[in-house]
This record gives structure tokens, C-alpha cells and sequence, in this order.
């Protein structure tokens, strides 16, 4: 399952950065940094939170179909702000930012309960992400 959403991540990742922003379209002259734009920023933040709940809890997973609605809107978001492609590939690829977004998610889950090596505690944040209608809550399900 996991390798299942690290392949969507990555499928998200490459469709917001590669494929809308190669397509040209420029509707900002000068977009915030990446790092400062807090959508997509959330975005990704709520991606990792998912991440991490399907990693450490066996009863909650994807919901495919969601997360590619969700990358779909997040890749016409970001066309229109006018990234470039190699702007939003190193952003991506950089690994300060990379970790800036895993200890935020993480740090939000500590927040909800959820500790490192409690495999329910994941599974009682997901639930209540779900339950809560957060961004994450909408792109995971619970089989309990």
C-alpha cells in the first residue's frame, strides 16, 4: 500500500511541476517563492500528513480517485500562478524543503496524539482527519 501512495505522491508531484507548468501558461509576472506560496505549500503538507497516517496505520488507505481530482486542481492552481518547470522541480527536489514539509506534517501530527512508534495513535488522527473534513481527512479512508 505504501509504495502504491509513494507512486501517487510522485505521479502529484510530476503532474502540478512537469506537465501543467510545461504547457506555458503565465498568468502571474512575479509569483511568490514556492516556499511562501501557502497553497500549494498545504497542500503538500496534507499529502505528507496522509503519508504518514497509511505508513503507520494498516486500516487506513487512499482514496485514489480523490488524490488525482486533488493533483488535477492543484496543477491548473499552480498554471495559473506561472511557475516555470525548472522553479518548481527544484523546489521540489531540494531536500531542505523536502524536510521543512515532513517536520511540518510531523509536527501536526504530534499536535493530534499521533507518536512515533504508536501505530493507533495514527490510526485515531486519521480517523479525526477524515472525521473533520481536513484536506488529508478528504484523500484517505478507514476500513474501521
Amino acid at each position: 500500500m505504501f509504495d502504491q501512495l509513494t507512486l501517487i505522491k510522485r505521479a502529484a508531484i510530476a503532474a502540478i511541476l512537469g506537465a501543467s507548468l510545461a504547457a506555458g501558461a503565465v498568468a502571474a509576472q512575479n509569483p511568490p517563492p514556492l516556499n511562501a506560496e501557502k497553497h500549494i505549500n498545504d497542500s503538500l503538507i496534507a499529502a505528507a500528513i496522509g503519508e504518514m497516517i497509511i505508513r503507520n496505520c494498516e486500516t487506513i488507505s487512499p482514496r485514489y480517485l480523490v488524490v488525482y481530482s486533488k493533483v488535477k486542481a492543484l496543477e491548473n492552481y499552480a498554471r495559473k500562478l506561472g511557475y516555470t518547470e525548472p522553479e518548481v522541480e527544484a523546489f521540489l527536489e531540494n531536500k531542505d524543503e523536502q524536510k521543512r514539509v515532513r517536520i511540518a506534517a510531523r509536527d501536526y501530527l504530534a499536535e493530534r496524539g499521533a507518536l512515533k512508534g504508536d501505530r493507533d495513535s495514527y490510526c485515531i488522527a486519521g480517523r479525526a482527519e477524515i472525521e473533520t473534513g481536513t484536506l488529508t481527512g478528504e484523500m484517505i479512508w478507514s476500513r474501521d
